[in-house]
This record gives C-alpha cells, structure tokens and sequence, in this order.
C-alpha cells in the first residue's frame, strides 16, 4: 500500500504532513524528529558551577534541545533548511512525498547569471568553479572548504555572477569586512557596508553580524561567512528573518562548536552543498603541506599546580608562564634570524604583552575592544604597555598591509589575526594560546598553509606539550588528534617523526 506525505512551506518554516491537514503517525514521526534533536552544551562558572563534592566552581551542563514545533493540527514544522533531510528520510521509509511552496514567486532575471562574464574576467582555482556551479544549481546550503580556499575572493565573484540580486554578505570579524569589500569591488563598482561605523546599503551589502539588526531582511542572497561563528541565540534568529532569500554558509570547521550549536546551522542555511577537505585542497594545489614542530614544556614547577579557575590556570600557567614564554620567544627569534615570517597567535592580549616582553621586535596587534581603562593601567603600572601606547582600526589595518608586504618578519597578534587575513608568504606560526577548541584547531593553521609566488613549499606550526599541568597537557593531545585528522606531518621534540596516530617513525 502506498504510503503518502505533504511538505508544504512559508517563508522560513515548513510543515510535514500526510496531506496536508492531517499529521503523519507511528514509527516515522520518530524518524523525522531524531536529527532535529541535539544536546546543547553550556560552559558555566562560579555559583552556577559549584560541585560541593569535588570542589570545582567550573563545568560543563547539558542540555536537550528540539528544532521543530507539533503544530496544533499535530504536524511537525521546523525550519526550511531541514526539508532535504525529512524528504530523504520519508522516501527511505517508502512515502511518496509531495512539496508544496507557498512563497511568493521571484522575478525570473533575479537569479539569471551571467557565467560570460565571470569567465571573461576572472580566473578561478581549482574546485571554484564546481562550488559556483553547485551554489547555482541549489536554493541554499553550506560550502565546508579548507581555509586559503579563497571564500572572501568568491563572495566578489557571486556578486558578480548575480549582477540583478539583492546580495547581503554577513561576518562576524569587523577586519574581514574590508577585505570582502575590497574583493567585490573589483567587480561590483559601489558596494555597501553596515557596522564599523558605517550605514550604506547598496545591492551589495557587508553586514557585520552585530549590525545585522539594522537590516531590512529582503535580500534575495545571503552569504555567511564562518557561518559558524553565527549559531548563537542572537545571530541565529536575525538570520532567520531572511524568509525569501537564498542562503549559503561558508565554512572551514563547520562541526567543532563547543556548544554544539552547529545543528542549527542546516535549518537556516540546509545541507552541505559543496566540500574540500585538507587533502585533497593539497593535492590540488591550493594549499601547501603543514608541518606541525612540538616544542616540550618538562614537567617539574607547576605554577598553576593548585589552582582551579581555568581563567586562573590560564593566566598562570600559559599567559604568565615564564619559562614557557621563553621557549616560545627563542623558538619564534630562530626563524626570524633564519629569514621566515613568524606569526604567534594568543588568546588574550595579556599573553601577548609577556611575549612581547621578551620580542621586543615583534610588532603586536590587538583589537582595542580588549582593552578596558582598569586593564589599561595595570598593564601600565606592570610595566607591560607604554602609557601613550594605542590601538585603532587603522593602525590595525597598517600593521595588516604592513605584515602582507613583509616590512617585517615577526608578529604577536590576538585572534583578530586568527581568521579573515591572507598572509600569503607567512612561512611559521606559533600556536602559544595552548587551547583545545576544535576551530581553533583547524582554523589558526590556516593562515601558514596559503600559496605564495614565491614557491612556498610547506607552512610550519610550533605547538608545545606542556607536560607541567594534566589539563593543559590533555589540550595538546586534543591538538595533536586534530592536526592528525588532516594528515598533517608532526615531529616530537626530540626530532623524530610522528605519523597522524601516533606512531613514532625514524627522523628523516
């Protein structure tokens, strides 16, 4: 007997029937719902955390959430972007399923493109163009491609490929909006921006993600970048006012929220359309090989030994870490007396002040948002910052161009130099921020692994095993694990090789 089902849609929501008014029932209602549940995770501190037994004031509480709603009639509705998932699983259950779209049909020259164009004036690397094309064939979806592949360059080109949409471009990083504009307007003469400052829109438009609230939702496009970094409560829901608008997310760690968020990101944004892992982006020429040199941190003193804030073990054992600092320091010193770019990245501008202590020719660049009066006088009084010392978006932007043009060779920066820059010929990165955030992971290596003219043969990243403290040694093998899902190269400290899991081969 042939089973049926109805998946009609309005604007941001869909509902999942068996005709239409009454709601579907037994063993499939299971089916549909299990990938619209997750385990939501808070990290919560202090009172909140409080364990009376174990003493720790800090951890980690589930939580269960649904995406989707039974409406009164009994049917299930959810967010647009599931309907791929739910038909795929109707017709595994043998339905016959009929989608029905209620929205409000668009102008047909609205999303023409123009591919003459493109070719004319654009030469793409490889896998751009079949991510054009499957971004054309589909009505949204996500665009998982390694850092380097280019996502600010493409957000330029699909405006020009849809020279007659409404286009808005949202980023979390106010840095990167320059750059996506400066990209664009290579091909589109007269591109908007909103946040930093500014207030144009045009029918190009850069939103910063917290200036998202000041737009009017009627784009016909939206491209998301990191769309990762915008699947929390506040950003999630403007970009849900998008009710008539194509929506495409583009990512380089679309699974590695520590909050597990990311389950929200298909029902905005649907399945992932287009995919290029580490691997084949080497084979294909568009990154180059990493290799990952670890630097030991010997057990022994533990300056963070009885301390249970993570805050508190941070500061003490990584920001103010002083033999650790120093090994990162003649690390970092080496490659630049050797000629090679070096970037380190921290976590916290505080870190970065230590450091700086002890690399005096380092250049530092922060945002200035991390810099509060009350902080600004203890590192004055500390003898960490000069009085006079500041930090602008310009002189930001200076130390940026500054570091591309190689005017210098070694940098200290926080994580507004994480993601959203293009350090072509950055040839060292010191991973010192000591983190276990799985973005991280795959996102700060990011910036050594790009191609340069100059025939760059391989991005080197300096991480340390600090075997002083269990928790900080248990985030290195969180690092080492993730750097080896990319099949990245490593060497232990004492120089020999180790292949991704583990085993321990000659030195070559």
């Amino acid at each position: 007997m042939a089973k049926f089902a109805t998946i009609r849609q309005r604007g941001p929501l869909i509902e999942v029937s068996e005709d239409g008014q009454h709601p579907l029932t037994g063993d499939i209602t299971t089916a549909l719902t299990q990938p619209l549940v997750y385990t939501h995770l808070t990290y919560v501190r202090g009172r909140d955390a409080y364990d009376p037994v174990t003493g720790l004031t800090e951890g980690v509480r589930p939580e269960r959430r649904r995406l989707y709603q039974i409406a009164a009639n009994g049917c299930l509705c959810c967010q647009k972007g599931f309907r791929h998932t739910l038909r795929q699983i109707l017709r595994d259950h043998g339905y016959q399923v009929q989608y029905v779209n209620y929205d409000p049909p668009k102008a047909d020259t609205i999303y023409r493109t123009n591919w003459d164009r493109l070719f004319e004036n654009v030469t793409l690397r490889p896998g751009q163009e079949e991510c054009l094309s499957r971004i054309a064939a589909c009505e949204e979806g996500v665009i998982e491609a390694v850092p380097a592949f280019g996502k600010s360059f493409m957000f330029g080109v699909l405006a020009m490929l849809y020279p007659q949409a409404r286009i808005d471009i949202v980023t979390k990083s106010k840095s990167v909006v320059a750059t996506i504009r400066r990209h664009a307007m290579r091909w589109v003469p007269d591109v908007g921006q909103v946040g930093g400052g500014k207030r144009r829109v045009r029918r190009v438009t850069v939103f910063t993600a917290d200036s998202l609230k000041h737009s009017d939702f009627s784009a016909d496009m939206v491209f998301a970048d990191e769309v990762h970094e915008l699947m929390t409560n506040r950003y999630a829901e403007w970009l849900s006012r998008y009710w008539y608008a194509r929506m495409f997310g583009f990512t380089a760690t679309k699974e590695t929220r520590f909050d597990n968020a990311y389950h929200r990101m298909e029902g905005i944004f649907g399945p992932t359309i287009f995919k290029l892992n580490y691997p084949v982006a080497e084979q294909l020429g568009l990154v180059v090989p990493i290799i990952v040199q670890w630097l030991r941190v010997s057990p022994g003193f533990n300056p963070c030994r009885s301390l249970v804030d993570l805050t508190a073990k941070k500061r003490h054992g990584i920001w103010r870490h002083d033999y650790r600092n120093q090994t990162i320091a003649q690390a970092a010193t080496s490659f630049v007396e050797d000629g090679y770019q070096t970037l380190i990245l921290v976590e916290t501008l505080e870190h970065a002040l230590f450091l700086r202590q002890l690399l005096p020719n380092f250049q530092l660049c922060y945002s200035e948002q991390a810099l509060d009066t009350e902080r600004r006088n203890f590192f004055v009084r500390n003898g960490l910052m000069d009085p006079n010392e500041s930090m602008t978006a310009t002189r930001r932007d200076e130390l940026r161009r500054g570091f591309e043009d190689r005017q210098f060779l070694g940098a200290i920066a926080t994580g507004v130099w994480s993601v959203g820059v293009s350090f072509d010929s950055l040839q060292v990165l010191v991973r010192a921020d000591g983190g276990a955030s799985a973005t991280n992971n795959m996102q700060a290596p990011g910036r050594v692994c790009r191609v340069d003219s100059n025939g760059k043969p391989y991005g080197i990243v300096v991480d340390l095993q600090d075997e002083f403290d269990d928790k900080f040694h248990g985030y290195g093998i969180s690092r080492y694990r993730d750097y080896g899902r990319n099949g990245w190269t490593q060497y232990s400290p004492d120089g020999s090789l180790r292949v991704p899991g583990g085993r321990r081969v000659g030195c070559r």
